[in-house]
């Protein structure tokens, strides 16, 4: 069993990790014996993400320390990163926060990972700081790179809903959570999930559509066997319980509250929160039970008073937990400035792209302009010839040659894709355009370190071109444009491939 075989094992089992649970914890037990000859840290991490899905955090954070150092030592960026989450997870989970942002921003140091840049939006949705929740979420969408991680995709839809649900903006919201369903349809038979449907419940009850509210949550009542595990539950049956009591239904309101209860005895739960007390409260008195009323009001009371006496008594650890979490975002801000580049070959990748075209109208107003797509032919075919790393390193000469060939005060250069590249090239005319793409078509043809394919009877390397040429102040599009050099891409591939095709804008 490869490292290379059971790095692919993992990420195939863990992308789907809280789909079914019980078919993802066979697929950690089947592949105890491949984990085992991968190496020790395998199986420790296997080990992990086992006890986790167990609810055994104690047992799960002790394989986590054994397999840090091991990954440590041999400078496993894959496990580290894998590690990392998995511990910011629990941490998140049993509510430390800030521990849970610590390991977060140890995963940005080894990848620009769409899941955890999503879940350290949950941190700050928790903290109540919606606007910088929605920042998060927002770059999750921006970087997320997996087109068949669906579920993924899903949650930071329904995320970014959820923020827009919050903003009083109802259509966007719905138009994100039919996005999210839209996915979810995609790896399931299921309308949707548990988090879907509590956030469409939370829409229709702000907009007081408490019927429908009460659909949702019922429909997600259906899906939520495997979703017990997780935090948002609490709230999403909480919620249920009072758009039910809104609707003046007392007594399936409190079955709701004692579903909580009852749930409580498997997860970690805290039941003895003020919400829950002054609902049962309310629910009491519309029902005439005074004396029950009264003792849920007292505990509701008791619980507020409690919350200000810690809030005061640990006033100065808050202070210190503040500055602790202004540190940890400077950090993170740092680190998102380095998300906007591709780590391979050190160019602006498409989240910086698309700040870069935020002052389109600007840029076009300047001067004129071409987009070029430059596409690397038949790159999978190279992959599986020369493999991964010898891949990397031609893409890597590959941008080299872009760089070279344009000054910054000419343009810029992207990595838009795994074997894709755009350039953006100012104060070019159509032919010194044409001209200076040729010139970068027959440098990428020349590179000699990629080698030649035995079975393709060729070179590997070359390069196909589509390109847009934009008269100053054109002010089209950005994606209008795309689109034209995307179709001159494609003419040059239809005409052999290592060919440069480009077109006028109108």
């Amino acid at each position: 069993m490869t490292v290379k075989n059971i790095y692919m094992q993992f990420e195939n089992i863990l992308k789907h990790q809280y789909v079914d649970i019980e078919k993802t914890r066979s697929k950690l037990i089947a592949i105890k014996k491949d984990a085992v000859q991968a190496g020790q840290e395998f199986e420790y991490f296997r080990l992990i993400c086992l006890n986790n899905l167990d609810h055994q955090h104690g047992i799960a954070i002790d394989y986590a320390n054994r397999a840090l150092i091991i990954a440590k030592e041999k400078k496993d960026f894959f496990l580290l990163e894998k590690i990392n989450t998995e511990l910011g997870f629990i941490a998140y989970n049993r509510g430390d926060l800030e521990k849970c942002m610590t390991y977060y921003l140890e995963v940005l140091k080894y990848a620009q990972s769409p899941r955890v840049i999503n879940n350290i939006g949950a941190i700050f949705d928790d903290l109540g700081d919606m606007d910088e929740a929605y920042r998060y979420y927002k770059q999750a969408e921006e970087v997320f790179d997996d087109p068949e991680n669906f579920r993924l995709l899903a949650i930071i839809y329904s995320n970014i809903g959820e923020c827009e649900t919050a903003f009083g903006n109802y259509d966007e919201a719905k138009r994100y959570l039919d996005l999210s369903r839209k996915e979810i349809r995609k790896f399931t038979d299921n309308d949707g999930t548990v988090y879907i449907f509590n956030a469409l419940g939370d829409l229709a009850l702000l907009q007081e559509k408490y019927d429908e509210a009460i659909e949702y949550y019922t429909k997600g009542e259906e899906y939520s066997k495997d979703e017990e595990i997780l935090v948002y539950y609490q709230k999403f049956i909480l919620n249920h319980a009072r758009t039910l009591f809104q609707k003046g239904d007392l007594d399936k309101s409190k079955e709701k509250i004692e579903l909580l209860f009852d749930k409580s005895n498997s997860y970690s739960f805290d039941t003895d929160i003020a919400e829950i007390h002054e609902l049962l409260g309310k629910i009491a008195d519309g029902k005439g039970q005074i004396e029950v009323a009264n003792k849920h009001y007292k505990k509701y009371i008791d619980l507020i008073r409690r919350k200000d006496e810690i809030s005061k008594k640990n006033r100065s650890e808050s202070i210190k937990a503040s500055i602790k979490i202004s540190q940890l975002t400077v950090q993170l801000n740092k680190l998102s400035k380095m998300s906007r580049s591709d780590l391979l070959t050190k160019l602006g990748n498409r989240y910086a792209l698309r700040e870069y075209i935020e002052n389109w109208s600007k840029i076009q107003s300047d001067s004129s302009i071409v987009i070029a797509v430059i596409d690397v032919d038949f790159f999978k075919s190279h992959n599986d010839t020369f493999g991964h790393s010898h891949g990397d390193a031609c893409l890597a000469e590959v941008a080299s040659i872009l760089i070279k060939s344009l000054p910054k005060e000419l343009g810029s250069v992207f990595r838009y894709g795994g074997d894709e590249f755009l350039m953006i090239i100012k104060d070019y005319a159509k032919d010194m355009a044409y001209e200076k793409l040729e010139e970068i078509r027959k440098k990428v043809e020349n590179i000699e370190s990629c080698g030649k394919s035995k079975k393709m009877n060729k070179k590997t390397i070359t390069c196909s071109i589509g390109a847009v040429s934009i008269e100053k102040n054109s002010q089209q599009p950005f994606e209008e444009l795309f689109d034209i050099a995307d179709r001159a891409l494609y003419i040059s591939k239809e005409q052999g491939r290592n060919i440069t095709t480009i077109l006028d804008s109108k």
